[in-house]
């Protein structure tokens, strides 16, 4: 399995809503997204605005920095 480090963003978006158990239709309604934009994000179709980022991570209850694959503390 890869690290975190190996990780892409659509990779990290994906594992952290399935942990949380929500649809990618849930996800686009907490955080504003499309559902399109959020399948194009985990497919890495489309590379989204630090903006949209943003709103998937306070979805996801996270910062941006943990969808990228820092380390918290």
């Amino acid at each position: 399995m890869k690290g975190a480090r190996d990780m892409t963003l659509g990779n990290m978006i994906k594992a952290r809503r399935t942990k949380l158990d929500l649809s990618q239709r849930e996800l686009a309604a907490k955080s504003g997204v499309s559902v399109q934009m959020i399948s194009c994000i985990e497919k890495e179709q489309r590379n989204p605005t630090i903006n949209i980022v943003q709103k998937i991570a306070r979805a996801l209850h996270c910062t941006v920095g943990e969808l990228l694959g820092e380390k918290t503390a």
